[in-house]
């Protein structure tokens, strides 16, 4: 009897001493702590009883999943010395057992920093190697996987720079990380925050406006230069078609007819338009129309 009334007496204290924890926000989690000290346990939104909250255990309510941004930064290759613009960033979530060492690395914005900083400085040290590429500007551009696996190699567990070394096909294992966190599908523990990688974009590199300009009108020049090319070629075959399908049209005339036609030229002639059969193309108009202007005959 003196058990029982015990039992119900200690039940009741024990009853009274917890704290129903309702469902939360299910973009937060929960870091758990013991008398004031973390656990390193990460709890999600669900509910929960905490015994004698306040006293032996409390939590604090974190974003679960988060963005880092790292400050632009430039850097420059050995071979040219263009400086470049990087902005990349990640996107990091909250390891299910990593309470105690994201506390530790200074919360979001402590483990932020640090993080922002080891990308900076990988990509720096990277891109200045003088023993290997990238050399220029231009080769850093197109090496975009190499820079994301050195700028992560840092901060995940493990050793991805061994493994792409060692793997059949480094090319293939490098562009798969690089897509899988492109699209924040990745998984990559980060011990000594106590995160998880989700996703690295590094963004464009940025080279000096003079740069980049002078390569817009290269590019734009080229352009220009094959849609000329294809101008002409398509001069040359109608050309062709009045100089062999009418006789009497000069190359000279069916050139005019088409520089007529198509407005690249305006020619002030008393005209009389004898149509010729030409499958619809308007073409034995013009021929005949040269042809009476120059002298022909009708």
């Amino acid at each position: 009897m003196i058990c029982a009334v015990i039992a119900l007496i200690g039940g009741a204290i024990l009853w009274f001493c917890h704290d129903w924890v309702p469902v939360g926000d299910p973009g937060k989690c929960r870091i758990m702590r013991w008398f004031g000290a973390e656990t390193g346990r990460v709890r999600g939104a669900e509910p929960f009883l905490a015994w004698f909250r306040g006293f032996a255990t409390d939590f604090v309510e974190v974003d679960r999943r988060f963005e880092i941004e790292v400050p632009e930064f430039k850097f420059d290759c050995p071979g040219d010395h263009i400086p470049l613009t990087a902005s990349p960033s990640l996107i990091v979530e909250i390891d299910d057992n990593g309470g105690r060492q994201f506390n530790l690395s200074g919360g979001r914005e402590g483990a932020s920093k640090k993080i922002a900083r080891i990308v900076k400085t990988e990509i720096q040290e990277f891109a200045a190697n003088p023993n290997g590429e990238p050399m220029t500007y231009m080769a850093a551009k197109k090496m975009g996987a190499e820079f994301v696996l050195r700028a992560i190699n840092e901060l995940v567990d493990g050793d991805l720079l061994g493994d792409a070394d060692v793997v059949a096909n480094r090319d293939r294992f490098v562009e798969d990380l690089e897509e899988d966190l492109s699209e924040g599908s990745a998984s990559l523990v980060m011990p000594q925050f106590g995160l998880i990688l989700k996703g690295f974009n590094l963004g464009n590199f940025a080279e000096p406006k003079s740069i980049a300009d002078a390569e817009a009108a290269k590019v734009a020049a080229a352009r220009d230069a094959e849609t000329k090319k294809a101008n002409i070629q398509a001069m040359k075959e109608r050309v062709d078609i009045l100089t062999n399908g009418h006789t009497g049209v000069s190359f000279k005339d069916a050139t005019m007819a088409v520089q007529i036609q198509e407005g690249t030229i305006k020619h002030d002639i008393k005209e009389e338009i004898i149509r010729i059969a030409d499958d619809g193309n308007g073409l034995g108009a013009l021929a005949a129309l040269l042809k009476t202007a120059f002298g022909g005959k009708k």
